[in-house]
């Protein structure tokens, strides 16, 4: 595992579309994570609705992404794979796991699924038999290239009071499913820090890392969320404000570190962590997420329900540009559609939730290059620890 940042990405328009838009070597420099997502309230609502053919629309949205790199560019056809806002025993109206369905339809379409399995979820003294078949079935399937997630029950609460429980439990993931660490990566996964203290988050980071080390992981991530649960917690209606991102700054302060420095970066883009984001548009905001150095600059207007609706997203636009943050030199699809919409307003949320992603994940690549040239100028680290591919 050479990339240094894996992007949790939700499996919906917006980010499909900022992915088709990566330039080649962006998408080589990054390990993607979909998040499958579960249908709201309207879509359930629907004729002839079904969990299979809601999932059919997920699997065709992912495979959109590599439209005219298969088989060409084997390397870009990789995905991390999780189910991690369903019920881990949902099944679709045949009885098949719905992470089995999905994983089989999208490597018969050579997309190599790297599946996620869960440390919450897999509990062997209350099992979910379902999700464990399930995942079991597809590891029969694969060369056991998984991803381990850690969440809030491990980090916060196992970890630090039970180690020898997690210990076991994790052992028992490991030997449940015949893992070789050495093949799969974890994530340390802690979920929305919004509201938690950068100090007391980069030390338990580092402990949950020295903790994870002894299984000899392929690669540690470690991740979190920035999001607020509502945009009116960090900004006022008709204003702009900047937004601290705590996990990359986490990030960095470890990596700081030549104990840490091969530490991965993982993050939920612009996307709140715990949310499933499917309010009704009457209740939405006008908003625009812009990623820099450190920190989202956020540029809020108001209901679109409210004139001029979604005509706001011009005067948004104009907001970015004039913001100092935005370059006219940027070669990123996102910077040279926010441009455009200063001239024809783009009213379409999924396309921003696309424009705002793809320019995310531009710039932690950045960000990321440039922390680790910095460290490496600094500590003059040997070159042998600086290979993870920028």
């Amino acid at each position: 595992m050479n990339a240094a940042y894996m992007p949790i990405l939700k499996s919906k328009d917006g980010e499909f579309r900022a992915y088709s838009h990566l330039k080649k070597h962006e998408k080589e420099a990054i390990a993607i994570f979909f998040d499958l997502t579960k249908p709201s309230s309207s879509e359930k609502e629907r004729v002839n609705y079904s969990h299979q053919s809601f999932l059919d629309k997920k699997i065709e949205g992912i495979l959109s992404c590599f439209d005219g790199t298969l088989p060409l560019f084997p390397s870009f056809n990789r995905i991390f794979l999780d189910a991690f806002y369903f019920d881990p025993a949902t099944t679709l109206e045949n009885g098949q796991h719905i992470m089995t369905y999905a994983f089989d339809c999208l490597q018969s379409k050579n997309i190599v699924v790297s599946p996620v399995v869960g440390y919450e979820r897999w509990d062997e003294l209350n099992p979910i038999i379902e999700y464990q078949d399930a995942l079991k079935e597809i590891r029969e399937k694969t060369s056991g290239n998984f991803c381990v997630r850690l969440g809030s029950e491990a980090l916060d609460d196992d970890m630090t009071s039970e180690p020898e429980y997690f210990h076991e439990r994790m052992n028992s993931i490991i030997d449940d499913l015949m893992l070789s660490p050495s093949n799969c990566i974890v994530l340390l996964d802690f979920g929305n820090v919004s509201k938690k203290n950068i100090s007391a988050l980069i030390q338990q980071a580092k402990s949950s890392i020295n903790m994870i080390r002894e299984y000899n992981f392929s690669k540690v991530f470690i991740g979190g969320c920035s999001m607020p649960d509502y945009i009116g917690e960090v900004v006022e209606a008709n204003s702009t404000a900047i937004l601290q991102r705590k996990e990359m700054l986490v990030w960095k302060a470890i990596t700081e570190d030549s104990k840490f420095f091969d530490i991965g970066f993982s993050d939920y883009g612009i996307r709140n962590s715990e949310s499933q984001d499917n309010g009704s548009g009457k209740n939405i905001n006008g908003k625009i997420w812009y990623s820099i150095q450190n920190s989202y600059f956020v540029t809020r207007g108001h209901m679109l329900s409210e004139p001029p609706k979604g005509q706001q997203f011009k005067k948004l636009a104009e907001s970015i540009i004039m913001s100092g943050y935005w370059s006219s030199y940027s070669s990123n699809w996102a910077d040279q559609e926010i441009f455009k919409a200063t001239i024809n307003t783009i009213k379409d949320l999924k396309k921003w939730i696309g424009i705002g992603t793809n320019r995310h994940i531009y710039c932690v690549l950045q960000e990321i290059a440039e922390h680790k040239q910095k460290v490496l100028a600094k500590e003059k680290l040997p070159k042998s620890l600086h290979h993870d591919r920028q």
